[in-house]
């Protein structure tokens, strides 16, 4: 076996494929409302250091069930700030447009997985969001979502990511031991989700670190970033 043999056998995704992910979460539905127990207290911290309300433009990378955007556009968006959001589930897109029916007017979301950011504008959006999302992707998406994000960002926009991440110490340690063992095993027992760790796939040539943090809720620990594209 030669060494790009080797390498290529080292690299290969052992996570779920697009229809895989597009398939699990059509079937889980609301149900994803119900990790608010520990995704919250991520996102949380996220909302603190984005600044959402001086935003005009607004993309979302997995609008999921649109709980976040409502959120956002019930009490921190400006009146005219816009939203755009994609998902790769047909269930999690109806759920989006039906629970943001209010703000038609401002909001968009549409049925397409990684493909859609190449559609997008160049230096549009002032915000990239990403929750609980680049977990799911494999090393080679999440840096082509990355390049996509600094290209669709204004000069001084930010990329705003949640994750699932690796636990210190203690409990979290040990929750991520065994999250990465079920993946391995058989991914669509964990959502096709692993700890990642998202600082690692911004460089400082483009990006100007916010904030990076790390919050841990019954033992299951996530990483938040916020950086500004500066080139």
């Amino acid at each position: 076996m030669n060494v790009n043999e080797s390498n290529s056998k080292k690299q290969k995704w052992i996570g779920l494929n697009s229809d895989e992910v597009r398939d699990f979460y059509n079937h889980f539905g609301k149900k994803q409302d119900w990790q608010s127990f520990y995704e919250g207290p991520a996102i949380k911290e996220l909302e603190l250091y984005s600044e959402f309300q001086n935003a005009q433009a607004i993309f979302e990378l997995g609008s999921g069930t649109g709980q976040f955007a409502e959120k956002l556009l019930r009490s921190v968006l400006s009146k005219d700030c816009t939203y755009k959001g994609i998902d790769i589930s047909s269930t999690m897109v109806d759920l989006s447009r039906k629970r943001l029916k209010h703000w038609s007017e401002r909001v968009k979301i549409d049925h397409k997985g990684l493909e859609g950011l190449a559609q997008e504008p160049p230096q549009f959006y002032d915000r990239f969001v990403s929750n609980y999302v680049f977990d799911l992707l494999s090393e080679e998406d999440i840096h082509l979502v990355v390049e996509q994000a600094r290209r669709i960002l204004k000069i001084n926009g930010r990329i705003c990511l949640v994750s699932l991440t690796n636990g210190n110490e203690g409990f979290s340690r040990l929750i991520t031991y065994l999250w990465e063992k079920l993946f391995r095993f058989r991914a669509k027992w964990v959502g096709g989700c692993r700890p990642v760790k998202l600082i690692y796939y911004l460089d400082s040539e483009h990006w100007k670190l916010i904030h990076h943090g790390k919050v841990s809720s019954f033992g299951i620990p996530s990483e938040i970033v916020v950086a500004e594209r500066i080139s």
